[in-house]
């Protein structure tokens, strides 16, 4: 494998953010918090993606997320967390 400067990564949508090392501990304390606010069948796709795509290409790593958003969205859960983000609420998710 070959790394790929963080600002590229953010470029290409990759990475989230870039962070100066004297604000990691924050950035990871703001991102943690809004992990917890995610479904917890998108959480386990998610982690399930980073362990697959890891060393996939990023054409591959691409196809695999929008295959998982696809089936995601096809959920309840879903389904609910569009229908709480219009009505500018809290999703309430149970995993189905």
């Amino acid at each position: 494998g070959w790394r790929m400067p963080a600002a590229r990564a953010l470029a290409l949508g990759i990475a989230a953010d870039v962070v100066p090392p004297a604000g990691m501990d924050e950035a990871i304390l703001r991102r943690a918090r809004a992990c917890m606010k995610i479904a917890p069948l998108a959480a386990a796709e998610m982690k399930r993606l980073l362990r697959e795509g890891a060393d996939a290409g990023i054409e591959t790593a691409k196809s695999l997320e929008q295959e998982v958003l696809f089936r995601l969205y096809s959920t309840a859960d879903g389904q609910e967390g569009i229908d709480a983000f219009l009505e500018k609420r809290d999703p309430q998710f149970r995993m189905e």
